[in-house]
């Protein structure tokens, strides 16, 4: 536990850094470290300041105990933040008091416009999910009298709101290890090794004798699960939805009414383990085996649903419980794990950005980014071991500073990727439309037309970092949700410039849809810092008076800059116009005599 803690806590530190904060500021900045670390959430799902694309930021007079909420899966995401000694216990209770009185008693009328609007969606998600989470470490006397509080907040929740799943958790620095573990879809270490046992009406095993095939009685499932339920969904991606979701009820309905057809309606489940042991023969024909560290890690929902209706029961009709469900139990590795996962839970929604860890593309990137010095990381709170820890490349340096540290993550990089070499800032900025599943993943990495070099990647990557970090729009109130637009003027900044040199041809839209393969000309413009710090100057300058334009801005943006960023920039003809004509203008004043001796050898 503590090499975790103190690896958080060592995170923590060099993301607070050095610099003098007054309270406010460092709970705002240890906000945003929960928000980057402990749900994953890129610099412009942050900066979004709109639920529907990314988070919301509701911290202020009259939030209702809410700092931060965002939307995933169907359900909305509640989050109080409290950084160090701002944090104590009569903090939390009150916390969880603001909450009830939010949810329950519905009586807080003098709620802000951010907060207002979270309660809003709260009525029209299937799940609500509420932290409150503090790098403070809270005592033992006061933990037993948080939980109890958090269960009577939780069950009172629950009861006024029937069909949702409510969850409430309490995190200070000694418990994240277990929610980080638990949001990577990895065994916590206290559950591992640990054996539960489940009885078989019938079963046969494959040749490789690592495979169980079963028929089980679905109130053994249910007493299998029952055994298990804190532990047994670890390894599986997809969050149960819910008693409302249409799956569930068909499968509610055939539980209730027609159980002997269970075994032919539903697929089944899959449960993967380290080991299982010989099936023991019972007197009935039945068999009993016992499983090593089970993990069901496809039919959550079957299972789920089949496990709340057998608990609500009467003894006496547990008992009686008929029906049948196919089991397959199979012994394997946590590498052979991924694969199971990824094609048993393709048939329903799943989480896309957990895929990205699944997808091999992106598992053959991380290999390539090392190679030219870099850790590409699938979840920001992955542990880079120190051996694994990469130096960078010296020939970029200038575009990270001295405090980068070499990883990036993939939801940035995608997201980086799409504004800049496709030319799609709308897009771009719900990363929901670029994860696996998502409406635009197949167009990013479609399987003809998805660079391998993984510069195509980085370079997008570099801009973006470069803007928040170096020129500071993370800061500058007017520029912090303009970031991947920059991204997109750099690129198009950097596509006129060749349409100029006849390298390519007018009709060309983006980067990677090029004719010729582009990647060579601007790693020359990245090698070279003078020539690629004028261009990124130039591209400030283009925004600037972009965003001056008095049709642009009063016509276009008007008072809803976050709606012309996620639509109007990428698919109204005018702006478009508008944006290329700025470009054009900024490059007649720029020398373009340093690029063309870049690219002298390349064009013979």
């Amino acid at each position: 536990m503590k090499s975790v803690a103190s690896y958080i806590e060592k995170n923590l530190e060099e993301y607070m850094g050095k610099e003098v904060l007054n309270t406010v500021e460092r709970g705002e900045k240890f906000l945003k470290w929960v928000l980057l670390y402990l749900f994953d959430k890129s610099d412009s799902e942050i900066e979004a300041q709109d639920i529907s694309e990314g988070v919301l930021i509701c911290d202020g007079p009259n939030d209702g105990g809410i700092d931060a909420s965002f939307i995933e899966n169907d359900t909305i995401t509640l989050v109080q933040t409290k950084y160090n000694t701002s944090n104590n216990y009569e903090n939390v209770i009150a916390f969880l008091e603001d909450i009830k009185i939010l949810l329950v008693n519905s009586c807080n009328t003098n709620l802000n416009k951010e907060s207002t609007e979270v309660l809003n969606y709260c009525e029209d998600t299937e799940g609500i999910d509420i932290f409150y989470i503090t790098n403070d470490e809270i005592n033992n006397n006061e933990w037993i009298k948080i939980k109890n509080k958090t269960k009577e907040v939780e069950k009172l929740i629950t009861e006024k709101l029937i069909q949702k799943r409510i969850r409430i958790k309490v995190l200070d620095i000694s418990n994240m290890e277990e929610f980080i573990d638990e949001t990577r879809n990895l065994v916590p270490k206290n559950f591992q090794k640990t054996p539960i046992e489940i009885i078989v009406d019938r079963y046969f095993m494959n040749k490789e004798n690592n495979t169980i095939i079963a028929e089980v009685a679905l109130k053994d499932l249910a007493r299998f699960i029952k055994k298990g339920e804190k532990y047994l969904f670890y390894s599986n991606i997809r969050n149960f939805l819910g008693a409302r979701n249409k799956v569930n009820k068909k499968i509610a309905e055939t539980y209730k009414h027609n159980p002997k057809n269970f075994w032919f309606y539903n697929n089944g489940i899959t449960i993967v383990c380290d080991r299982f042991d010989e099936p023991k023969e019972l007197n009935n024909g039945a068999a009993k085996v016992n499983i090593i560290t089970p993990q069901i890690v496809n039919g959550c929902q079957t299972s789920s649903t089949i496990y709340s209706l057998w608990k609500n029961q009467s003894k006496e009709e547990r008992d009686n419980q008929e029906g049948t469900i196919l089991v397959k139990i199979i012994q394997d590795t946590k590498n052979k794990r991924k694969e199971i996962t990824k094609y048993t839970n393709s048939q329903t929604a799943v989480s896309g950005k957990d895929f990205f860890a699944l997808e091999d593309f992106h598992l053959q990137l991380q290999k390539d980014f090392a190679l030219i010095g870099y850790n590409y990381l699938i979840q920001r709170k992955e542990k880079i071991d120190k051996k694994d820890k990469k130096k960078g490349n010296k020939n970029y340096l200038y575009m990270f500073g001295p405090k980068f540290n070499n990883a990036f993550f993939a939801k940035d990089i995608v997201q980086a990727y799409a504004a800049g070499m496709h030319c799609k800032p709308a897009k771009a900025r719900s990363i929901s439309n670029l994860v696996p599943g998502g409406s635009y993943y197949d167009k990013l990495f479609e399987e003809n037309n998805t660079p391998k070099n993984p510069k195509y990647y980085l370079f997008p990557y570099a801009v973006l970092y470069y803007c928040n970090n170096i020129l500071g729009h993370n800061k500058i109130e007017k520029f912090k949700s303009t970031t991947l637009l920059f991204v997109n003027i750099y690129f198009k900044t950097i596509l006129e410039i060749m349409k100029q040199l006849d390298i390519v041809n007018d009709e060309t839209n983006d980067i990677i849809h090029s004719e010729i393969d582009l990647i060579e000309y601007i790693d020359r413009i990245f090698l070279n810092e003078r020539i690629n710090k004028s261009i990124l100057q130039l591209s400030e300058e283009v925004l600037k008076s972009f965003l001056k334009d008095s049709k642009i801005r009063k016509e276009k943006i008007g008072n809803n800059l976050p709606k012309f960023l996620k639509s109007s920039v990428e698919t109204d003809p005018e702006v478009i116009s508008i944006l290329q004509d700025k470009i054009r203008d900024e490059i007649e004043e720029f020398n373009m005599e340093g690029i063309t001796e870049l690219f002298k050898d390349l064009n013979n």
